[in-house]
């Protein structure tokens, strides 16, 4: 091991075989407070305009699109989705809660207000079909007979500028677990402490121990550790 030279690497590698998940990403947020110049310049870079995305070059080609799927979706190649647990869900969006929801496609009503959000499914579908293409066509003569498929193109062409633009899952599928995204966008907030009360819901601790304005002059950085340690 050289300790000199990569020092916190050769830490965050022991801790990485030798402590649970948890605890390893405890300790990264730990070292990444050590480097303050480096890790807060990131906050600008934590949004991002859609627009500048939201356009693709259709005068790609089919080839080209094919192998970014194999490339980047490899993993969704090979499910099939004509077995009902792989088609098990749909997400609504919920006019009571303002936000979208998840409902049993076979046992229940709404599958009609469907949101695009199956996103493997989806492109499994257009991979399938552009096999009946040449691979020289162009993307452009392509849409004009399949437009429905427009917005899949769009994910997948984001996906290759943006290699972790969405969670790579089957989104729709009877073993997916709601609460597993939850957690991994409230994490990014700064949520602590879950305490999953159903596989659908998640209930969290937001800036405990945080000081309250009067309080800032006598307070330090470091609370949010204190809490979690």
């Amino acid at each position: 091991m050289n300790l000199e030279k990569f020092f916190w690497n050769t830490v965050y590698e022991w801790i990485e075989k030798n402590t649970q998940a948890e605890c390893c990403e405890f300790i990264v947020s730990l070292l990444m407070e050590i480097y303050p110049e480096i890790v807060e310049p990131l906050s600008y870079e934590m949004s991002i305009d859609e627009e500048d995305y939201f356009d693709f070059d259709s005068s790609r080609s089919i080839g080209d699109v094919r192998a970014l799927i194999e490339k980047r979706y490899a993993w969704l190649i090979d499910i099939d989705f004509e077995k009902k647990n792989n088609i098990y869900n749909f997400w609504y969006y919920s006019k009571n809660k303002q936000e979208p929801r998840m409902s049993d496609r076979f046992n229940e009503d709404g599958a009609e207000l469907e949101l695009p959000l199956a996103i493997a499914r989806d492109i499994n579908k257009l991979y399938l079909e552009l096999k009946n293409y040449s691979e020289k066509d162009q993307l452009s003569s392509y849409l004009l007979k399949n437009q429905e498929f427009r917005h899949v193109l769009r994910r997948i062409f984001i996906c290759e500028k943006l290699p972790y633009s969405e969670i790579q899952d089957n989104t729709i599928s009877k073993s997916l677990m709601p609460v597993d995204m939850l957690r991994l966008k409230l994490s990014f907030f700064g949520a602590t402490r879950f305490d999953p009360r159903s596989d659908r819901w998640v209930r969290i601790t937001m800036y405990q121990g945080a000081p309250l304005m009067k309080e800032i002059h006598q307070s330090d950085d470091t609370w949010s550790y204190k809490k979690i340690a």
